[in-house]
């Protein structure tokens, strides 16, 4: 069965999230109220040093209430590509910059998520900046070896779903070119 938007209703709508109600009608007729969270693009950075150390934050999650294990990652502002923002985003939230910023697909945010999560590897990590944090940002910058890493994937410590697959993806990346052999 298909479906197709007939209408849609704002209920809320911020800089940075918003929920409409979308008006569905099915190829049989079915019509059905959806309630759509919008939200913006987003860019995912799983970083990695020349010396095979990965690049891991522990931010603040408002939603949770507590710090928790993350990747680098930032909103898609208007007029900025994904790759500026990953540059960007790295730069401010890690004080890093990478030799090389490769794009390795992107991800839906959800069934009833608008948006997408871009996500990319930076090769040859280094830092050299201070952290530019905005306001409501708390992030503590850790570098780790790829068995800490792979500890940490097979004890579930990173949650935030976007920046598990972003991990798996990258490191997929690495294997298949030869970049990485093991963790």
């Amino acid at each position: 069965m298909t479906w197709k938007k007939i209408g849609s209703k704002s209920i809320y709508q911020d800089y940075w999230k918003g929920l409409e109600l979308w008006k569905m009608r099915s190829d049989k007729g079915v019509e059905k109220d959806i309630s759509i969270s919008l939200s913006r693009n987003t860019v995912v950075i799983f970083g990695i040093t020349d010396d095979n150390r990965v690049l891991l934050i522990n931010e603040y999650f408002f939603s949770q209430n507590k710090m928790v294990i993350s990747l680098p990652a930032g909103m898609v502002d208007d007029g900025m590509s994904p790759e500026e923002v990953a540059i960007l985003e790295l730069k401010q939230e890690t004080g890093c910059k990478a030799k090389q910023m490769i794009f390795l697909g992107d991800l839906y945010r959800g069934k009833y998520v608008t948006g997408q999560a871009y996500v990319f590897l930076a090769l040859g990590v280094e830092q050299v900046y201070e952290q530019d944090l905005e306001e409501t940002e708390n992030i503590e910058v850790n570098f780790v070896s790829l068995k800490e890493l792979e500890d940490i994937m097979s004890q579930n410590k990173m949650k935030a779903m976007h920046q598990v697959s972003a991990t798996y993806m990258a490191l997929d990346y690495l294997k298949r070119n030869k970049l990485i052999y093991k963790l």
